[in-house]
């Protein structure tokens, strides 16, 4: 499994590449699949949980509870309330941590506010107290561009306050447009593609987290001959190029369109990036295990033209 390092400032925290979301795993009817699920992801070699504030948290961490090997294990989550102005931004923020904390039961590794970004000097103080006392150890930003984070960053390096080293968007080897992305999350999100960032990622030191790198399994729909969800917004001259591309190559490899979509993320030579993924099934999260170490050659990268071709 291709590790990744999450900067936490006096030192990295070192985990697996492949992310595994816990968004499918919300309600109580599901908890006990989620715990066989978390099981197996771990038995895989699967080190990192991307979670978000409410059911899930609990549901995660009464599966926590129960086993051992925790300071193997990174503990992703995002916050969401915001207040309306500096004082209720502080107060918003730091209800949001401790539900976490009580609901997880543990510290979080890496906590990654989506709100707060207007008033950064509330913000960054309540986040460096909940790193000094350790109960978080790294934090980033959620579905934030590129210019909030570097505005917050700039503001945290002139008053010694712990700086956004993680940023959580959607990225994958399908192009995403805006309006695919706003019918899958509503407003809000940020994506690499349909926010003109990914430009702005490349040969950068931010780790990228990408949700929804699968694109909600566009190209292995495609090629089964299925429908993909949002396959309107999804559909268009690039994609078909790049499904030929993702054709060529699983046939050439062996590999699954799955595994050729997420070792993309994993692989790509110029992004510092983690792929965030989520399943429904035991079955889908085997098929995505499989990429393992397996890495995409810089060939493939200049035929898709995202790289100089070398001579």
């Amino acid at each position: 499994m291709r590790h990744i390092y999450i900067d936490a400032s006096d030192h990295f925290i070192d985990t697996s590449g492949v992310i595994l979301g816990t968004a499918n795993f919300e309600s109580a009817d599901r908890e006990e699949l989620a715990h066989k699920v978390y099981d197996r992801y771990v038995e895989r070699g699967g080190l990192a949980f991307d979670l978000r504030r409410g059911v899930g948290e609990e549901i995660f961490g009464r599966w926590l509870k129960g086993r051992s090997g925790r300071d193997r294990l990174t503990v992703i989550t995002k916050g969401g309330r915001c207040g309306v102005d500096m004082a209720t931004c502080r107060e918003s923020l730091k209800e949001d941590i401790e539900a976490s904390l009580t609901a997880l039961g543990t510290h979080i590794d890496l906590y990654m506010p989506g709100c707060g970004f207007d008033y950064p000097d509330a913000l960054l103080e309540t986040l460096d107290e909940y790193v000094r006392s350790g109960d978080i150890r790294a934090v980033g930003a959620a579905n934030r561009t590129l210019g909030l984070i570097d505005e917050v960053n700039r503001v945290a390096f002139e008053r010694g306050l712990p700086s956004l080293v993680a940023s959580s968007v959607q990225w994958s080897l399908a192009v995403v447009d805006r309006d695919a992305l706003r019918e899958a999350f509503g407003e809000g999100c940020v994506g690499l593609n349909a926010d003109g960032e990914y430009s702005g990622y490349r040969h950068r030191d931010t780790l990228l987290l990408a949700y929804s790198a699968l694109a909600w399994g566009y190209f292995c729909k495609r090629i089964w001959g299925e429908t993909p969800r949002f396959a309107d917004a999804l559909d268009g001259e690039e994609n078909e190029h790049r499904l030929a591309l993702v054709r060529r190559w699983s046939e050439k490899t062996g590999r699954s369109p799955a595994e050729i979509s997420l070792a993309y993320v994993l692989s790509h030579p110029e992004i510092n990036a983690a792929a965030v993924v989520a399943v429904e099934s035991l079955k889908q999260l085997e098929e995505l295990m499989r990429v393992g170490d397996y890495l995409l050659p810089y060939e493939f990268f200049e035929e898709l033209g995202e790289v100089a071709v070398r001579v």
